[in-house]
């Protein structure tokens, strides 16, 4: 097991690695013939920073304006309580409050500020930044559906090799954008496409400045006409002279205004592994479909194995009706990948084990010939939308597990937390629930067996049956929330959906991010 360390300064990016960008009231036009703008127009993101220590401490924010030659900046600071949360939304107004306590921050940025954001603290942090372009307060775009989380990443995580599992153009109509930033020096970047039908283009090296981002999307020789085949289909490696990091963002080929996006880190060396563990995998569970895809990040061809082991089975179902129970398994294997491409584990290809209709499984995927490995999971649902996240190597899992925003019923979204016992022996799980005002309340425990997961939503709920100690977690509530494990290892994903279609949040798709090891 990996341990994560958290120090006093995170960097943060927007669709990039090392920063966040702060403000976008309108998509910009890129002065580099390179760079690649999203669909449609009202691009904005907001982040949520948790501390995750027992001690009080001081948030600094450093915005940076990063369009043109400009060293303009911005800065102030934040007292900052422990284990609460704070919000930066460009959209609403500057220390906005929740439920009578102060949650929001942010500088006075100038209208259209569009920047890098860099986040330092006295106290250890993590954070999640949501990309969007739905309406809310002062930004958006009328008509505007999309939304998407991924983690914050820290300067220890940038690396001079990154690796895209999934790579798509006009694939389906879909198509990904990867947006990478030079980590605090200067950097020449090329980025190498290997598409499912054998073809391989290489782009770059693009000369990127400090703390700069360049931005690739798959070139006009890997684009579709329309409809999906192996060609627009296929994994990407980013290469640097100096580290780097990034973002993926998958969204509409073309829209205006677009109706979803998707969107995770890039993976590093230190995401590599020969065994990886995906918590949320389905097959029509309740409407949700996943498909898994994996690189072979390593230098020979290798055998990839999935095998699912069911959480949950859907009343009804086609799995209920043939006796499938949890703790069942499915397996699966695709043959002979090659270095640098990715295999495809879902049903709609008849990859998926055999697995029937109805079922939430947790994955581990194993190679042969020791090849190191990554992972993307995407989910597909009819009404709730799409969602990615990235799968974890065994050094990502740990006995603790941060997630910096989870909702429930707050304000029509909810969240739910998907957690899988990474070990081999049961393990009991215990989740901290830190609500916006200070008060804590504790879920747990509860019992993982060996590999298996579970899922934490509307806990609130009391006919779900969720074991409490004392008062249960209020509905309404917005928290950050800690997630313990008695003994062994554990993976987390944390999953935003709307509660309430009626509600002003009706309009947005739902979204991922990946839980923070963090002992």
């Amino acid at each position: 097991m990996r341990k994560r360390r958290f120090g006093q300064v995170l960097l943060l990016v927007f669709v990039a690695s090392l920063f966040a960008l702060g403000t976008i009231s309108a998509q910009p036009g890129p002065a580099n013939p390179m760079l690649a703008s999203l669909p449609g127009g009202g691009w904005y993101t907001a982040f949520q920073v948790q501390n995750i220590s027992d001690q009080d401490g001081t948030l600094s924010l450093l915005a940076l304006r990063v369009q043109g030659d400009s060293d303009e900046s911005y800065q102030n600071s934040y007292p900052f309580r422990a284990k609460r949360l704070l919000t930066y939304n460009p959209g609403l107004p500057p220390n906005f409050e929740a439920g009578g306590n102060r949650i929001g921050f942010q500088p006075e940025l100038p209208d259209g500020f569009i920047g890098s954001v860099a986040l330092s603290a006295d106290v250890p942090i993590v954070a999640v930044t949501n990309l969007a372009n739905y309406p809310l307060g002062s930004v958006g775009i009328a008509g505007g559906h999309a939304s998407a989380q991924y983690q914050g990443i820290s300067g220890d995580d940038a690396d001079t090799e990154i690796r895209f599992p999934l790579v798509k153009r006009n694939f389906y109509g879909n198509t990904t954008t990867f947006y990478i930033q030079a980590a605090g020096s200067d950097a020449n970047v090329t980025i190498r496409y290997n598409m499912a039908d054998g073809n391989e283009v290489t782009e770059g090296p693009v000369f990127v400045a400090a703390n700069r981002m360049v931005v690739f999307t798959p070139p006009d020789s890997v684009k579709c006409a329309s409809g999906g085949s192996n060609k627009c289909l296929g994994a990407a490696t980013v290469t640097a002279d100096a580290p780097v990091a990034g973002v993926y963002v998958e969204h509409p080929e073309a829209a205006n205004p677009a109706q979803f996006a998707l969107s995770t880190r890039g993976f590093t060396t230190a995401d590599l592994g020969t065994t990886l563990f995906a918590p949320i995998t389905k097959n029509d569970f309740y409407g949700g479909t996943t498909g898994l895809s994996v690189q072979n990040a390593g230098d020979a061809a290798t055998d990839i194995t999935v095998v699912f082991t069911v959480a949950r089975v859907q009343p009804g179902s086609d799995a209920a009706q043939a006796g499938v129970s949890p703790g069942q398994q499915y397996t699966e294997t695709i043959q002979n990948v090659q270095p640098g491409s990715a295999a495809v584990f879902t049903p709609y290809r008849g990859t998926f084990g055999n697995m029937p209709k109805g079922v939430f499984a947790s994955a581990k995927v194993t190679s042969t010939g020791g090849q190191p490995l990554v992972a993307i999971v995407n989910e597909i649902h009819p009404v709730e939308g799409q969602q990615v996240y990235a799968a974890f190597s065994e050094s990502r899992a740990s006995r603790k597990v941060a997630a910096p925003l989870v909702k429930e019923a707050f304000h029509g979204a909810g969240t739910g937390i998907a957690v899988q016992n990474t070990g081999d022996n049961p393990t009991d799980v215990t989740i901290y629930y830190t609500d916006i005002g200070g008060t804590t309340y504790t879920l747990g425990p509860v019992t993982l067996p060996a590999g298996q997961g579970t899922s934490f939503y509307q806990v609130s709920n009391p006919a779900r049956g969720f074991p409490w100690v004392g008062t249960p977690l209020p509905k309404g509530s917005l928290t950050a929330v800690i997630i313990e494990s008695s003994a062994e290892p554990i993976v987390a994903v944390i999953q935003e959906r709307d509660e309430d279609p009626n509600d002003s949040n009706g309009q947005l798709d739902s979204m991922n991010y990946e839980g923070f090891p963090i002992e």
